[in-house]
């Protein structure tokens, strides 16, 4: 039984293909539902092409079906820019690497350990990994060098060195983890928003922060922090919002 669904889910992405081949106003991303063993539709907006895969809760078994192979030779392969594979309980990733000018990856709610290397994925811009089992944050700088969103809360990361982060950072949330200790790193220049409430951080050397040359915002709420120090972000946070009390 388990073999038909996927089985089911491969002819399923077949038939997109043949309806995109054939034309159409509207594109359907279609997809195999594990609850309803029928076809569901998600509506989209663009003549011959097809932008974004959306596969949210909708895997069987824990499994990504092989994407490139599935759609390898098709038309609008290179137009893809957003994957979303949510709440998938997934722990592993399949080849992407054909997804070249993928922006947007929407991996949250999902049971990976780690980071996946994706080192196809030089263009990505937005990777969501919340609600994972991360414990430790690997060296993406090299990855993903274009990368401007990395959403990391509700994990287990300890420690971070923020110098194995991407330059081209600009906001980075780490909120609900148990992160204990921050390496700070000037070479992320571009870096504006660092979300940091609810870990086990001690007061940090200011000194250290300051090395962010653009950061505005950055909350320090329920660590381990002094007062005094997150008031002072709060209110620089506030000020560079143009927001008075």
């Amino acid at each position: 039984m388990k073999k038909k669904h996927l089985i089911s889910l491969t002819v399923i992405l077949s038939c997109l293909i043949a309806l995109i081949a054939a034309g159409g106003y509207y594109i359907h991303m279609m997809y195999y539902s594990q609850d309803r063993e029928d076809l569901a539709f998600l509506s989209g907006s663009y003549k011959t092409e097809l932008h974004h895969l959306d596969l949210r809760h909708k895997l069987i078994d824990r499994r990504v079906p092989n994407l490139c192979r599935v759609l390898m030779g098709t038309h609008f392969i290179d137009n893809i820019w957003s994957i979303d594979l949510a709440e998938n309980q997934l722990a592993r990733i399949s080849d992407l690497s054909c997804f070249g000018n993928l922006k947007e990856l929407n991996l949250s709610y999902n049971a990976f350990p780690r980071v996946p290397d994706m080192w196809a994925l030089g263009a990505l811009e937005n990777l969501n990994m919340t609600k994972n089992h991360i414990r430790e944050v690997g060296n993406m700088a090299l990855r993903f060098p274009k990368l401007t969103t990395l959403n990391l809360g509700y994990n287990g990361i300890v420690s971070l060195n923020m110098e194995f982060l991407p330059k081209s950072l600009l906001t980075l949330e780490l909120q609900h983890n148990n992160i204990m200790e921050i390496r700070w790193a000037k070479s992320l220049e571009n870096l504006t928003t660092v979300k940091l409430e609810y870990n086990n951080l001690e007061t940090p050397d200011v000194s250290d922060i300051i090395k962010l040359p653009k950061l505005t915002s950055l909350t320090l709420a329920e660590n381990h922090i002094d007062e005094a120090i997150v008031k002072l972000w709060n209110e620089k946070t506030k000020k560079a919002a143009g927001i008075t009390d």
